[in-house]
C-alpha cells in the first residue's frame, strides 16, 4: 500500500507463525523422523484434518495442525487431506490459538479418538500432553523435560526442540 508516497507494508502478526514457532515445528519433525526412520509413518505438517464437531457431524470440524502424524490406519491419508483422527497431533502454541489449542482442540481430539496431543509452549518452553486412555478420555501428563510417546515408543528431549 503507498501512503503519501510512502511505500507501507502491513504484516499480519496473527496469521503468520513466528520464527520461533517455524523452527520450534521443524525441531519436532525433524526429530520425530530421525528417530520413526524404519517405521511407516506418515507426518504432516500442515495438512487438514476432516473430523467430526463437537456435536457429532462429520468434516465440519476442519483443523489445520502443525503436525499430524499417522501410525495405525493409512487409508485415512488422502491426496491432500488427513479424512479422520490422525494418531498424533502436535500443535506450538502463538498468541492467535492458544485458546482454542488448549481448551477447544483438546475436547475436539479427545472426542475423535486422536491417541496422543502435543501441545509444545513457546513462551513457557514446556509441553502439555495430552494421552488418550482406553475409555475414551486424555490423561495429561506431568510437566517434564522429556516427552515420552507411547504410541510412538520414544522419548524427545525438550532441549532438542526449544
Amino acid at each position: 500500500m503507498i501512503l503519501w508516497g510512502n511505500m507501507h507494508m502491513s504484516f499480519n502478526q496473527h496469521k503468520t507463525p513466528s520464527t520461533k514457532h517455524q523452527l520450534i515445528l521443524g525441531n519436532v519433525y525433524y526429530e520425530l523422523r530421525k528417530q520413526l526412520e524404519m517405521k511407516h509413518v506418515s507426518i504432516f505438517a500442515p495438512y487438514t484434518v476432516y473430523l467430526r464437531n463437537v456435536k457429532g457431524r462429520f468434516g465440519h470440524a476442519k483443523p489445520q495442525p502443525d503436525l499430524s502424524v499417522v501410525v495405525s490406519d493409512h487409508n485415512i491419508v488422502r491426496e491432500n487431506c488427513i479424512v479422520g483422527a490422525p494418531d498424533l497431533i502436535v500443535e506450538v502454541l502463538s498468541h492467535s490459538n492458544m485458546d482454542k489449542d488448549l481448551v477447544e482442540n483438546v475436547k475436539l481430539y479427545e472426542k475423535n479418538g486422536v491417541k496422543e496431543y502435543w501441545i509444545l509452549d513457546q513462551f513457557e518452553n514446556k509441553a502439555y500432553v495430552y494421552k488418550l486412555t482406553e475409555g475414551g478420555q486424555y490423561i495429561k501428563s506431568e510437566d517434564s523435560f522429556i516427552i515420552e510417546s507411547d504410541l510412538l515408543q520414544l522419548e524427545l528431549d525438550l532441549e532438542k526442540l526449544f
